[in-house]
């Protein structure tokens, strides 16, 4: 990739995450402590193209925190993929769910199907090269908005085979399960040997 400096040595068990949102920091020390691993979040508002497409949102925004902070630096990002909605509000989920909040539950007509999935992509920038990780969950979303934890649409999506929303869980019982966990259990695997690893 053009216009990078070189990298810095990169430590297997340390790595850099972009990020202004605390409970992104949260969830990311609570996972990948799991694999020996800690990010040193670095909180820095990196923006957020209008794109439709996960993968390139996410490397857009990998690029533009290598560019403000020339270190190997990684961002996460979600979405969430309604059915009914015709797979909307995916990459666009923290405009559209703090705009409307609990009106999504109600955007969905009785007898239509309130299936959804909820994806995470990681994107991290080595310095030369953009290795992007994804994760994916199938569900449903409730009927209403439930739980404590206001965190984008955590109130409103119960996970295939759970009975509570994502913010009926504690952050632990929610990351050993979630979309997310599957993109970090990717991303570990490849910091920990990334001659071995498939990516995205």
């Amino acid at each position: 990739m053009t216009g990078f400096n070189s990298p810095s040595i990169v430590r297997k068990d340390i790595v850099h995450f972009a990020t202004s949102n605390a409970e992104k920091a949260v969830e990311a020390r609570s996972i990948l402590a799991d694999f020996g691993i800690t990010p040193i979040v670095l909180k820095v508002d990196v923006p957020e193209p209008l794109v439709v497409d996960l993968s390139e949102l996410v490397t857009a925004k990998a690029v533009e925190a290598y560019r403000k902070l020339r270190i190997p630096i990684f961002v996460e990002h979600g979405g969430l993929y309604i059915a009914a909605l015709n797979d909307q509000p995916g990459c666009l989920s923290k405009l559209v769910f703090d705009a409307l909040r609990g009106k999504i539950c109600t955007m969905i007509l009785p007898g239509v199907t309130r299936r959804a999935e909820a994806r995470s992509a990681i994107a991290y920038c080595d310095g030369k090269k953009i290795h992007v990780f994804e994760g994916a969950i199938s569900g449903t979303i409730s009927d209403a908005p439930r739980g404590t934890r206001d965190y984008y649409y955590d109130s409103i999506f119960v996970p295939d085979g759970q009975a509570k929303t994502y913010a009926e869980m504690s952050i632990d019982e929610k990351s050993s399960l979630s979309h997310v966990r599957t993109a970090y259990e990717s991303f570990a695997k490849y910091l920990t040997n990334p001659s071995k690893t498939r990516r995205v």
